[in-house]
């Protein structure tokens, strides 16, 4: 199982919530919102997505999107 959800700890909810969501597409998922919104999951169904949701079809599109959760999280905590 591969839990999303760690990256709403660190960067903007924006940031996270479009790194989530750039996920949920490629793999026929969806977004949701714990903790009264604090943070987002990814979910096929009920369940985490696998692995094997991921990999090996979505790796460079797995990779581009964690490369631009780190670019806009950079320029968000640059611009504070």
């Amino acid at each position: 199982m591969v839990d999303i959800g760690p990256s709403t700890w660190w960067a903007p909810k924006g940031v996270a919530r479009a790194y989530n969501e750039s996920l949920a597409k490629l793999i026929g998922g969806s977004v949701r919102e714990v903790r009264n919104g604090e943070d987002f999951v990814l979910r096929i169904g009920d369940k985490m997505p696998r692995l094997s949701d991921l990999l090996p079809q979505h790796e460079q599109a797995w990779l581009d999107a964690m490369e631009q959760y780190i670019r806009d999280s950079l320029a968000a905590s640059q611009a504070e």
